[in-house]
């Protein structure tokens, strides 16, 4: 089977790039593409943003930072009555609390109440579920052979074209576009296990954490490794009801988003449901998400440091992190939040100009080793969440511990841990947050990175270095998270990669074009 174009996964990267596709009919001869999903209930949205898997997840930035096409969606009162509909027939999400405390913004003609708004990351499916409708009904579309398959990408073997060694046999999957909200209809089994392409998108998101448990731990229905994938807050809740214990222990691995976007469901399970649960929260690092709260009088705050005027004078990588920490440092002596000063660097994309500047090895030290340093001074999230996890510090249910998780094992129906500074802990659940698989090492369960490091053997720990195509082997695009330069002015992700996916979509349609 062979075609033009696969498009592994079926999120933001997929929908953006099908979106921005230009393909000019030259000849009979149709643009055949194939898209593989390896979980059907993804669509659409993929991981992140699906109404499967993004359930009690909010986004971490308010609407003004994110994508000028999803703000003018949200500003269209036709979409926003469409998602208050669907919160009033779908009592299951549990958004009426949230929709009650923004219901005057939500309904407002004004668009500045609707800036500050923090959004349920699923409402983001509507917003792509548009998208996929405009391509649809669009000029391009009968220029386009599109097929929609089941399927889990294993390795990729670079051959005259590439081939996608799949998991199990192909499902394909029709649109259904006869209701208002679209869905995938199973149309038959095809026994192939191999797919050729010449040309490959990625957008598979971000890499579940290290393997760490043994296999019996692995096979242990109460250990969750990859949060996300798994199915998120909703996925936990479930584990804690299900045990049925008045008295609970949960580990976390990690002490980042994936913690915090628990603890508002988990502070009300411990207040309402009369079950005590003692959290602990193992990470190596200290650094905790900051809230993303503004000061009165952040509007009359001005750069000093990091302002056109230094502009010029940058040449080295570190130059960067060196005056963002002088510009934290200045704003708190004026009494106000780090978070102005950063609203500030967003709004002028002030990061991104001065990355610019920088020579091409430069460019490179900011991606592999200053960007991270960045990436952690400036992570703010949704007020709501840390205010959570503060709450249920202050009521003893949440402790933390700074060390690391070398070793799990299943015994007696729980998870005993061990740690490097050989403390032994046992839990009732255990949750893996501790970060994404660093792309150096191998994992078994995570063949298709190791196929790709054979194919494009320029990487490092935070991904592999890509093109300004986003490019990292000849016609393989990773225009997400897997390029380790995708986002140097430390945009929100989702405005990354649909600005890099716009690009991979460009791209292709030139080379088509021709």
């Amino acid at each position: 089977m062979q075609f033009d174009l696969v498009l592994i996964g079926f999120g933001v990267i997929t929908t953006e790039t099908l979106a921005k596709l230009s393909i000019k009919k030259k000849s009979k001869k149709k643009y055949k593409i194939a898209i593989i999903e390896r979980d059907i209930k993804n669509f659409p949205g993929g991981v992140a943003y699906s109404l499967d898997k993004s359930k009690f997840g909010f986004f971490n930035n308010p609407l003004r930072l994110s994508t000028d096409d999803f703000k003018k969606w949200f500003i269209d009162m036709d979409n926003r009555l469409k998602f208050i509909r669907f919160i009033n027939k779908n009592p299951r999400y549990e958004l009426t609390k949230w929709y009650l405390k923004n219901q005057k913004n939500l309904i407002s003609n004004n668009n500045k109440d609707l800036s500050e708004l923090y959004l349920p990351r699923l409402i983001y499916s509507f917003f792509l579920e548009d998208k996929i409708k405009s391509f649809l009904h669009g000029k391009i579309y009968p220029n386009i052979d599109l097929h929609i398959f089941k399927a889990e990408a294993v390795s990729i073997i670079k051959k005259k074209d590439y081939a996608i060694i799949l998991k199990n046999n192909l499902i394909k999957y029709k649109i259904n576009k006869k209701f208002e909200k679209l869905s995938l209809v199973k149309e038959k089994i095809i026994k192939i296990k191999k797919i050729k392409t010449q040309k490959i998108t990625i957008g598979i998101g971000v890499l579940p954490p290290e393997e760490i448990a043994t296999k019996s731990t692995g096979k242990n229905k109460n250990y969750i490794w990859d949060f996300y994938s798994e199915g998120g807050t909703q996925n936990l809740i479930k584990k804690i009801y299900s045990l049925k214990k008045s008295l609970l222990s949960i580990v976390f691995i990690g002490n980042k988003a994936g913690l915090l976007e628990t603890c508002q469901k988990l502070e009300q399970i411990i207040k309402t449901k009369k079950i005590n649960i003692k959290i602990i929260s193992i990470s190596k690092s200290s650094v905790f998400l900051q809230k993303a709260n503004l000061s009165k009088n952040y509007k009359n705050f001005n750069l000093k440091y990091l302002n056109l005027k230094y502009l010029n004078k940058i040449s080295k990588a570190e130059d960067i992190k060196f005056l963002l920490i002088k510009e934290f440092d200045y704003c708190l002596k004026k009494k106000l939040n780090k978070y102005d000063a950063w609203t500030k660097i967003l709004k002028e994309n002030i990061l991104g100009k001065f990355y610019n500047k920088l020579n091409h090895e430069q460019k490179k030290k900011y991606n592999s080793f200053i960007f991270p340093d960045i990436r952690n001074l400036t992570r703010f999230t949704y007020p709501d969440t840390v205010i959570s996890k503060e709450n249920i510090q202050k009521s003893k249910n949440l402790s933390f511990l700074k060390d690391k998780v070398i070793f799990m094992l299943s015994k007696n129906k729980k998870i005993l841990i061990t740690t490097l500074k050989n403390k032994k802990l046992y839990a009732d659940i255990v949750i893996n947050v501790s970060g994404p698989l660093k792309i150096t090492k191998s994992s078994t369960k995570f063949k298709l990175i190791n196929s790709l490091k054979e194919i494009s053997h320029n990487y490092n720990d935070r991904g592999f270095f890509s093109k300004n195509d986003f490019s990292i082997s000849n016609n393989i695009y990773a225009p997400g998270t897997l390029s380790n330069n995708f986002n140097p002015s430390r945009l929100t992700i989702i405005k990354a990669i649909t600005k890099n996916s716009i690009k991979v979509a460009k791209k292709i349609s030139k080379r088509v074009n021709k």
